[in-house]
């Protein structure tokens, strides 16, 4: 028979050493890492989470990584293998500015994501960050303004250039639904210009002049409210994304659809789906 494999506790702790944060005092340097409570670890303590931290509660817990003067630095959730790393990522930013920490790993020992709150969604990493580069990137205070304007000019830039290839735009009534949310509830625009704006894109099959073709909910004939609600359902107990994530994967799964364009870190987790970030294009 051979080794047991590592479970997630194993590998998380392995990628922590690696990267130079110390659970225990060493001749090294002090210990930076404590729980969620801010309780100090001990041998004990780490074995009682379990391997996979199937003795935790919910099959997670938060680690607080401090700085060189032991003050919160980073927040790192970690999870079970069999849990999406992403999934709950809320209550790890509540937690970090509970901290007033600004950065947030999440990662169940397989699959990683770092989060600077200030700055955009998670992101894959490979490798944990060290206590010096998490401190370098402290410094730096990104101007929210600039984000926004490289962000569009960024998007702007991917579709000029899809518009020269035989790439195809589909789309379908729910990404309306959630325009319009958007624009009534995060942007203040009054019901009748959003009404306006929704009839124009419909009228025309075209989105700040991107051309793309209307897809169903299902190209399967007699597919009814009891089957999608249904496979509604089932992906929503898999992933345990959001309702709106949800309903995108299964329009574009009855629709044979693989890639999706967005900026949305949290479809990466959805099986058989491809995302395209056109903020990471070159």
């Amino acid at each position: 028979m051979g080794a047991k494999e590592a479970k997630a506790r194993i590998k998380i702790n392995k990628l922590l050493e690696g990267a130079g944060w110390l659970f225990f005092d060493t001749k090294e340097g002090k210990a930076n890492i404590r729980l969620e409570s801010n309780t100090k670890i001990t041998e004990g303590i780490l074995n009682e989470l379990g391997e996979d931290f199937q003795k935790t509660k919910n099959g997670f817990i938060d680690f607080l990584l401090l700085d060189q003067k032991g003050f919160p630095l980073l927040v790192l959730e970690a999870k079970s293998e069999d849990k999406n790393p992403l999934d709950g990522k809320e209550k790890a930013r509540s937690y970090a500015k509970s901290q007033n920490v600004r950065f947030v790993i999440l990662s169940n020992g397989n699959l990683h994501y770092f989060w600077d709150l200030e700055s955009g969604n998670p992101h894959i990493i490979t490798t944990f960050p060290t206590p010096d580069s998490v401190s370098s990137r402290k410094r730096y205070k990104p101007n929210p303004e600039n984000i926004i304007k490289e962000k569009v000019e960024k998007i702007k830039a991917f579709f000029e250039k899809s518009q020269n290839t035989n790439v195809g735009f589909v789309t379908s009534d729910w990404t309306l639904t959630e325009i319009v949310k958007v624009l009534i509830k995060d942007k203040r625009i009054s019901p009748k210009k959003t009404g306006n704006y929704i009839q124009e894109v419909e009228r025309t099959s075209r989105l700040e002049g991107i051309k793309f073709v209307w897809i169903p909910v299902s190209r399967k004939k007699g597919y009814d409210f009891d089957e999608f609600f249904y496979e509604i359902q089932k992906i929503q107990l898999q992933y345990k994304g959001s309702l709106g994530d949800a309903i995108h994967g299964l329009i574009m799964k009855n629709n044979l659809v693989q890639h999706i364009l967005t900026t949305d870190s949290e479809f990466g987790g959805m099986r058989g789906m491809i995302v395209i970030n056109p903020l990471k294009q070159d």
